[in-house]
């Protein structure tokens, strides 16, 4: 299959993002709260919301919501145990206390509803909560995360609901911490935390695994530096291996992502180390001082889930890196361009280069390996991120520039692949939504597929495309191959 084939056939394909909260193999399905519900009236079918509110009030409780994750539900109806009946799991704080919060299970006892467990903590506030059977027991594991009352040092605990009563079963101080299971069903899951020391606040990358109702650690690894914050998702790096990827906030001065494989129950750190020398700060390394200053935000504004995210949805995850666009903050606003990687070699990535040029008119990419200059028309992207990644492990000759107007969803809209001769058995796109221009220049032949509609939306003719948006800084002849 040509390379351009295996372009169009990803971009053809949509592919479902990994949802790293959940387990990625069907083991041990990680469940999220969601929906702030400050009343339970609509949410608990078949339950009386007066009677639910009747237990809450009388030990001056009222329904809280954890801080984190996609979903925010105060209030999860399940079987916890695996009887014959469901409970009812909220979180709750106690009223005009601001460090009580806990969370009860509730259960029908002789067709009434009775508080059979009630866990309580002195905390600045629940941070996130989930619940697993990790056993494959039918005994539920109930994870919380608290942040504690003095700093923003927060705390992972596993509970164990076994009949009708929970057991704790383990806590730890961490930053973060993501569940999954590498392999099958029959695998039981692995937690990876960053473990955070109170008493130094160094920060550690450690692996657990769940065993016989306890957590095992089977492996960790310090950072190179101290840092400041840190969180984890768990996905692939490429087609075959899932990765572990570590994303945080160094002596703020750096946003620093490194990517572990974990192979027989150990961590190997695929991304080179970080430098002490900001000249040497690779790909792998975010600026955080001149991006702040342009948008005139704070380093605690930064959200650390946004720089590594699955922009073509094939299910593997991209690392970014902003490119700063002209010298106002007003102009990053108007156009905010992004350039994106996946992992090449597991160290390497193709590298380019935006600029922008007077006010905005038009945006320039230079591609550093194939030596060439595009020139965009910046009106087209006034309202839109434009993002640019190279397949630099599929395919080292060809960029992909997708758009996306707000969000972290992206459209494809054309890509640039540049040959030194075109390979055996070369095809052009299958259908009629894509066209290409091609062109030889040098010792190269240069392939522009682009998506019909894009344009057509935009009233462009292939003339006002040759001319005035695919413009190079070297004189292509550009001609419309046909199918």
């Amino acid at each position: 299959m040509s390379n351009l084939s295996i372009m169009m056939k990803k971009a053809l394909s949509v592919m479902l993002l990994i949802s790293i909260s959940l387990n990625l193999s069907g083991c041990a399905m990680l469940q999220s709260p969601s929906s702030l519900m400050y009343s339970p009236d609509t949410y608990i079918e078949g339950e009386s919301s007066q009677e639910i509110k009747s237990l809450l009030n009388k030990y001056n409780y009222v329904i809280t919501s954890p801080v984190t994750g996609e979903e925010k539900r105060s209030i999860i109806k399940t079987n916890l145990n695996g009887d014959a009946s469901e409970e009812i799991l909220i979180i709750y704080k106690k009223a005009n206390e601001d460090a009580i919060y806990g969370f009860l299970i509730l259960a029908k006892v002789n067709e009434s509803l009775k508080i059979i467990c009630n866990e309580t903590f002195q905390c600045k506030n629940i941070y996130s909560l989930s619940y697993a059977d990790m056993d494959n027991d039918e005994n539920k594991e109930i994870l919380i995360t608290t942040s504690s009352v003095d700093n923003d040092t927060k705390t992972l605990n596993i509970y164990k609901f076994i009949g009708k009563t929970t057991v704790k079963l383990f806590s730890k101080s961490c930053s973060d911490f993501k569940m999954f299971s590498k392999d099958s069903s029959t695998t039981k899951p692995y937690i990876i935390l960053i473990e955070d020391d109170v008493k130094s606040h160094n920060k550690t990358l450690c692996m657990y695994q769940w065993k016989n109702n306890s957590m095992e650690r089977v492996d960790s690894t310090d950072f190179d530096v101290k840092v400041k914050d840190a969180i984890i998702k768990v996905g692939k790096y490429d087609h075959d291996n899932l990765g572990v990827f570590c994303t945080y906030n160094y002596n703020s001065e750096f946003i620093y992502s490194d990517v572990y494989t974990i192979n027989k129950g150990q961590l190997s750190k695929i991304t080179p180390s970080i430098s002490n020398n900001a000249s040497e700060a690779n790909r792998f390394v975010y600026p955080i001082k001149h991006y702040l200053n342009l948008l005139g935000k704070s380093d605690t504004s930064i959200n650390l889930n946004d720089f590594i995210i699955d922009v073509d949805n094939d299910g593997i995850y991209e690392f970014r890196m902003p490119q700063m666009i002209g010298n106002k903050k007003e102009d990053l606003h108007k156009n905010n361009i992004d350039y994106w990687y996946k992992l090449s070699d597991l160290t390497e990535a193709k590298k380019g280069k935006i600029e922008s040029s007077g006010n905005m008119s038009k945006i320039s990419y230079y591609d550093i390996l194939d030596n060439y200059t595009l020139f965009l028309p910046g009106k087209y992207f006034s309202d839109s991120t434009l993002s640019i990644l190279s397949n630099v492990k599929e395919q080292s000759n060809t960029n992909d520039f997708y758009i996306s107007h707000g969000g972290t969803e992206s459209k494809w809209i054309f890509s640039i692949t540049v040959y030194e001769k075109l390979p055996d058995g070369y095809t052009y796109p299958p259908n009629s939504n894509y066209s290409v221009f091609m062109s030889d220049y040098g010792n190269k032949i240069f392939a522009i597929t682009y998506v019909n509609d894009f344009f057509k939306a935009k009233g462009l003719s292939d003339t006002d495309m040759k001319n005035d948006f695919f413009v190079f800084d070297v004189g292509f002849p550009w001609s419309k191959a046909s199918f």
